[in-house]
């Protein structure tokens, strides 16, 4: 059984069709690829650039991360069992201690502003990467 996405018409769905238009030109004209608009379960608007569609796999970087990082984060929070202004080092013990580290909040990595540099080198793992592995 495969699972398939069933469509919806966006005024329906309580979306302004006109406002898609602007906002799929605007996405088309930046150079995006790939875009997908769901409202209550179902797609209202999908588009793909030439040479992409539904069953192309494509580079999505960090993505799943975000996802599942930031899913986990509110469920752990709804739950009570972190706080976004909690050290990070509760959670990562060998930041104890360390000056560079140790005033780094859950919510700094949540937004990406803790200062910690991306060690992303294309055409690298991060396991290849001088310190990257030691560092986290």
């Amino acid at each position: 059984m495969t699972f398939r996405w069933m469509s919806g018409e966006p005024e329906g769905l309580g979306l302004d069709p006109q406002r898609l238009n602007r906002l799929e030109a605007e996405l088309i004209g930046r150079g995006t690829k790939t875009f997908l608009v769901a409202r209550k379960g179902r797609i209202v608007r999908e588009c793909y650039a030439e040479g992409f569609g539904p069953d192309v796999k494509h580079h999505t970087a960090s993505l799943a991360k975000a996802l599942v990082g930031g899913a986990s984060l509110m469920f752990a929070m709804a739950d009570g069992l972190i706080d976004p202004d909690d050290a990070a080092s509760e959670y990562v013990p060998e930041w104890k201690g360390d000056p560079t580290r140790e005033e780094i909040t859950v919510r700094h990595l949540a937004t990406h502003s803790s200062g910690i540099q991306d060690a992303e080198i294309y055409n690298r793992s991060h396991e290849d990467l001088p310190g990257w592995m030691g560092d986290f």
